[in-house]
Order: C-alpha cells, then sequence, then structure tokens
C-alpha cells in the first residue's frame, strides 16, 4: 500500500471534486473555449494533493504535470474537443472525457507524490539509524 488510509481519502476527495469541476466546464459548447479553465482546474488539484502529501508544488510543477499527461492522452482531448461540434452530444462525451482525464491526472499525481513520501520516508529512518549507530 503506497497512501495511508487518510492520504487515500484526502486524495478521494480532491481527486472527485476538482473531476466533477471539469465535467461542468467540459460541458461548455464551445469548442477550446475549455482548454484555460481545464488547466486551471488540473492546476489546483495538483497543488492541492501535494499538500495531502507534504510536497511543495508550485503552478509551474503543475502546469508542467498538467501538461505532461494532457499531451499523453492527446487523442481523447481532440476528439472530445472536436466532438463538440455536433450540438448537444458533443458537449455531454467532452463533459464525461474532462471527468475521466482529470481523475487519471489525479490518481497519477497521488501515486507519484505517495511514493515520494514513502522514499523521503524511508531516507529520513535510514538517516537516523546511522546517526544512533555511530553515537
Amino acid at each position: 500500500m503506497i497512501m495511508t488510509q487518510w492520504e487515500h481519502e484526502q486524495s478521494e476527495k480532491i481527486i472527485h471534486s476538482t473531476s466533477v469541476a471539469a465535467a461542468g466546464v467540459g460541458a461548455i459548447p464551445f469548442p477550446g473555449a475549455d482548454a484555460a479553465p481545464l488547466a486551471a482546474i488540473q492546476c489546483g488539484q495538483i497543488i492541492a494533493l501535494g499538500k495531502v502529501f507534504d510536497i511543495r508544488i508550485t503552478d509551474t510543477i503543475a502546469a508542467s504535470m498538467v501538461f505532461n499527461s494532457m499531451a499523453q492522452m492527446g487523442g481523447k482531448v481532440i476528439a472530445g474537443g472536436l466532438l463538440k461540434l455536433i450540438p448537444g452530444v458533443g458537449s455531454v462525451v467532452n463533459a464525461g472525457v474532462a471527468f475521466s482525464i482529470t481523475e487519471a491526472i489525479g490518481w497519477e499525481a497521488a501515486e507519484q507524490f505517495a511514493r515520494q513520501k514513502r522514499k523521503d520516508e524511508a531516507e529520513q529512518c535510514a538517516r537516523q539509524n546511522m546517526q544512533s549507530e555511530s553515537l
């Protein structure tokens, strides 16, 4: 288990609430109009998740993580945007795409942060053991 129960519960709250917000933005019926608000929601999500794991994330790092994830999921992003050209249906589909991508970005970030925190804790424990052995 990478995350503690508390970390998982907090991550879940953050990820699900931001994903619902992203779905609302994704439903905007104009192609491209959702890009900046979605990026802002996803950057905020990553910064909030960093706090759960005591990892300070700057706006620049958060944006980099979001854009890296978006590049990996590029086909879904493009398809969702093109579907907006179909009135009604496109907005519904794109809301689902925005929700799913935001969920995926959030869980990937949470898992990365949890692994980093566990690594940092192990290194700190090893340093403490070495200091106590040298006494």
